[in-house]
């Protein structure tokens, strides 16, 4: 199907995809496919409401973020990005999507990330710079360690979304969710250099005592992605 073409389908069924980028789940490869599909124009990238940064005005002023409800551009047909669901509520017959990731992969990506970053991207980055946490407090940091259930998806019915695919099937999922919007979206291309090493074959593999010592302190959010995907890890 041809940009024009989809464009047109859009328009008239109302459709606008809003796509939550879960961190670490190939959200900046998925970002690279809409706007192959779509067109980069017709692609709105929002990383501005990050909610793992405290300073964020999803944390700052929760009931002013969620009263705001922005629209979006004209010929808009992708909003993707770092936000909560319910920032584009009032978007007309949107199309959700997300893609999660077993929560204690996610923590190991974040914190192996993170080490390899300097200073000045936000503020609980800072603290875990400053503080040299390991992996375990770094796991029980608020923002972190629910960060599916009080973060990103809180008090969200996750049957809203459309579909939910998960990262460790992401191509196969990715070709499902191309019928289903009846797009292209090819995954025979290469992930951005963060999320190759974000993947599944970490560096520095978890060993079992540590999994699930990480599954322990993270037995909201384990239990809130089993659920959601049907996965049973």
């Amino acid at each position: 199907m041809h940009i024009q073409e989809y464009q047109i389908r859009m328009t008239d069924s109302f459709r606008t995809i809003v796509s939550v980028h879960l961190p670490k789940t190939a959200g900046t490869t998925f970002l690279h496919l809409l706007r192959g599909s779509l067109g980069n124009g017709s692609v709105l990238p929002d990383y501005m409401d990050d909610p793992c940064d405290p300073n964020s005005p999803r944390n700052l002023d929760p009931a002013g973020y969620f009263a705001r409800q922005p629209g979006l551009p004209d010929g808009c047909l992708a909003v993707h990005g770092h936000f909560h669901i319910q920032k584009y509520a009032n978007i007309r017959n949107p199309f959700r999507v997300t893609f999660l990731r077993h929560p204690v992969d996610t923590l190991h990506s974040i914190y192996s990330y993170w080490k390899t970053l300097g200073p000045g991207r936000h503020a609980l980055h800072d603290y875990f710079l400053s503080r040299r946490l390991d992996i375990f407090e770094t796991a029980r940091l608020p923002l972190l360690r629910y960060i599916l259930t009080r973060n990103y998806f809180e008090a969200v019915d996750m049957k809203s979304f459309h579909f939910i695919g998960r990262f460790e099937s992401f191509s196969t999922d990715l070709s499902r969710l191309s019928d289903v919007l009846g797009i292209p979206l090819s995954s025979d291309i290469h992930l951005n250099k963060h999320e190759k090493s974000a993947g599944l074959n970490e560096a520095a593999p978890l060993d079992p005592a540590e999994r699930a010592r990480l599954r322990d302190i993270l037995i909201d959010d384990v239990n809130f992605y089993e659920s959601t995907t049907g996965a049973d890890q």
